[in-house]
């Protein structure tokens, strides 16, 4: 972990964060692209007290002001204008009166419908709750928010939170969580004064990283169209528990996290289609290498890039120790985005991508535990190209 802290400033605004910039951005250029729409759905099993669902909604609302934010321009800088209070509202929908195989089809076609529905980030807010009632004992809840304020390991503490206070709302006690020591607006002051501190550092290093990065063409089976459309597509694959243990004792001996083994192994592919001798990886990270961050919800995330060398025939283990290497470096040099990258540093093929691949582990954590309603399963919607968060949460 990093020994810098952040400090509380209790300002009514405050700059972006370096995350926030590049999706502000985006969303300036694309303002109906909802690709960065995040949709988590979960059914809730039990008798759900609504009144104590929504109070604890509410609470987390009011306990973080990154979900009572907003943002507009100011002298030409766009800014994060926090709200002291915001009204949380939660669409109730009873479809009991329907069979199954009904309810299953008006639940995928609100979650399709919620996916395409813009966000305006002017106005806020920022999140959209829905509460689909099935049958007395049986509830789905869905919701809607913009990534921009939210990254995929918020979801977990959201959830976290959800289950803490909904069990102590029920039973008409005060709130258990600890006051929030600092918001996220406070992260986005101190980055941004860090980010100025270490941006000539950084640079020096990605450029040398990506300087000399061939970017080929990689064998598909059909052309790839480039554009911002917004479609994509999740392949999800499960290894089973004997591969899965085999490869944590693999990694042990090794001295390396599964992580990096598994990226070892992508790359090791890629090498292998594409022949190249040097491959760029883009890679997520989850940005919150202070430990005052875990806790809080925020957009931390960071699209990283991590490149490996295959000179001179080198076998797997010797391709670990290289990833391995080249992931510290990565870390350590990771308050550098890469989209804030020059144009000349990543100087390349018209209609190229920036790295020759990108790549998202994902690991899957447990739901919070059952609190008189339990979390019992999650929902995909038919279309790949929702972009959508389940439960259990992916981090």
């Amino acid at each position: 972990m990093c020994a810098a802290t952040v400090k509380r400033r209790f300002r009514d605004n405050a700059p972006l964060s370096v995350q926030q910039k590049n999706i502000w951005m985006e969303h300036e250029l694309y303002p109906d692209n909802v690709s960065y729409n995040m949709v988590s759905c979960l059914r809730l099993s039990g008798d759900l007290n609504v009144d104590a669902f929504k109070q604890s909604l509410s609470e987390i609302v009011q306990r973080h002001e990154v979900f009572r934010t907003t943002f507009s321009v100011s002298e030409s800088e766009p800014r994060q204008i926090i709200h002291q209070s915001n009204e949380v509202c939660v669409s109730e929908t009873a479809l009991d009166t329907l069979s199954q195989e009904e309810q299953e089809a008006e639940i995928q076609q609100i979650i399709r419908r919620e996916s395409r529905l813009p966000f305006n980030l002017e106005q806020g807010p920022l999140f959209r709750f829905i509460l689909l009632s099935l049958n007395k004992s049986e509830h789905v809840f869905l919701m809607t928010i913009h990534h921009i304020v939210m990254d995929g390991w918020s979801m977990g503490l959201f959830a976290n939170e959800l289950s803490a206070l909904y069990e102590t709302f029920c039973n008409d006690k005060p709130s258990p969580l600890p006051k929030a020591g600092i918001q996220y607006s406070d992260y986005a002051i101190w980055q941004n004064e860090k980010y100025k501190e270490r941006q000539e550092l950084d640079s020096k290093y990605w450029n040398y990283i990506i300087k000399d990065a061939a970017f080929g063409e990689f064998p598909t089976d059909y052309p790839r169209v480039f554009g911002k459309k917004g479609e994509s597509a999740t392949r999800t694959i499960t290894i089973s528990a004997d591969l899965t243990a085999k490869l944590k004792a693999f990694s042990r001996k090794e001295r390396v996290t599964p992580f990096v083994t598994l990226m070892a192994g992508f790359l090791v592919t890629l090498h292998r289609y594409t022949g190249h001798e040097t491959l760029l990886s883009g890679c997520y990270v989850a940005g919150r290498d202070l430990s005052e961050l875990r806790e809080l919800p925020g957009q931390y995330s960071n699209l990283t890039v991590i490149k490996t060398d295959f000179s001179g025939d080198p076998d797997f283990r010797e391709v670990l120790k290289r990833t391995r290497r080249a992931v510290f470096d990565t870390y350590e040099h990771g308050y550098l985005l890469v989209s804030n990258l020059s144009e000349e540093v990543i100087a390349k093929p018209p209609g190229a991508p920036r790295t020759s691949a990108a790549k998202l582990l994902k690991m899957r954590a447990g739901c919070p535990r059952s609190i008189g309603f339990a979390i019992t399963s999650e929902y995909q919607t038919e279309e790949n190209n929702l972009n959508s968060t389940l439960f259990p949460v992916i981090l």
